[in-house]
């Protein structure tokens, strides 16, 4: 319990049992601009590494194949697969433990909103077009496309437009304290958990 706590997935508040923590949409937005800006930190650092796009090769060619299955989960992976081969490829330690500490998270936030009822027909088209940016050489190109690529993914999640994440402005979205997860939704996210193996 206390790794999932550490990762942000349970709280445990004093004289109290453990709770599934909720995540709302301004938690999307900040897990998001923070994922565009190590992933574009890391796209910086290994554009001209082979590793950079050999990763991406490797993740899109699973993305194939769970998409021709139809299965969403193998799918899903594949997509983290992709994001992580990015991190990776930059080869910078601390870079990758940042990323590692909110990956979970991330995960987790959109299996509460609705993820695995999302279609997966489109994940391969468009991490396709980030290969093909990396692969020509166009960074400034990459990085745009990553910007909407995840900037799309949030307004999916959240259904609704999501400012531009490029730029350090704040949200017209209000904090709210931290709140538990609606018990059937709570138990729906848990089993999705279990079914990534986690």
């Amino acid at each position: 319990m206390r790794l999932l706590v550490s990762s942000g997935l349970v709280a445990k508040s004093p004289n109290r049992s453990y709770r599934v923590c909720a995540f709302d949409d301004r938690d999307l937005y900040e897990l998001g601009t923070l994922r565009l800006q190590l992933e574009q930190l890391a796209s910086r650092l290994a554009f001209e590494d082979a590793a950079f796009v050999e990763g991406m090769e490797s993740a899109i060619g699973q993305m194939k194949d769970a998409v021709r299955r139809r299965d969403k989960l193998g799918a899903f992976d594949a997509n983290n697969r992709f994001h992580e081969a990015i991190i990776g490829a930059a080869g910078h330690r601390r870079l990758s433990e940042a990323y590692g500490s909110i990956a979970d998270q991330i995960e987790f936030a959109f299996l509460s909103h609705g993820r695995l009822e999302r279609d997966i027909d489109h994940l391969v088209g468009e991490h396709e077009m980030l290969l093909d940016l990396a692969r020509s050489g166009e960074l400034e190109a990459f990085l745009n496309e990553l910007q909407r690529h995840v900037q799309g993914g949030l307004e999916l999640a959240t259904g609704m437009k999501i400012p531009d994440i490029s730029v350090a402005t704040k949200p017209d979205i209000a904090i709210a304290a931290p709140q538990a997860l609606p018990k059937p939704l709570a138990e729906k996210a848990v089993a999705d958990i279990e079914m990534l193996g986690w």
